[in-house]
């Protein structure tokens, strides 16, 4: 059967590249265009089947991405706010604005 599968593969690329309909392919060859058209698509089946074989079968690989320099990340000291010389606020880089906006209310309205 290998060697018969050969042969169909060899007329089906033939086939291929050619201009001709599977019809007159078949009638230059002597052959039936139906066993002609069997064999293109089994050949095309088994060919999508083992691409998909392949692809299922490759294994992840990994790749380390490392900068092309280093970049120094700089952390900004917190802010202070300073009310009447005398209150001191501390806000962090991470801060809650709405905290910040209660907090900063509460003093500005004089509630201890």
């Amino acid at each position: 059967m290998a060697k018969g599968k050969a042969v169909w593969e060899q007329r089906v690329r033939r086939l291929e590249e050619s201009d001709l309909t599977t019809a007159e392919f078949a009638a230059e060859l002597g052959i039936n265009p139906k066993t002609l058209t069997y064999w293109k698509w089994r050949l095309r089946k088994e060919r999508r089947s083992s691409s998909a074989r392949a692809t299922s079968e490759q294994k992840p690989t990994f790749v380390e991405v490392k900068p092309e320099r280093a970049q120094s990340v700089a952390i900004p000291a917190p802010i202070e706010i300073v009310i009447d010389g005398r209150t001191v606020v501390r806000v962090s880089r991470d801060f809650e604005p709405e905290v910040l906006r209660l907090v900063v209310a509460t003093l500005a309205s004089g509630v201890t």
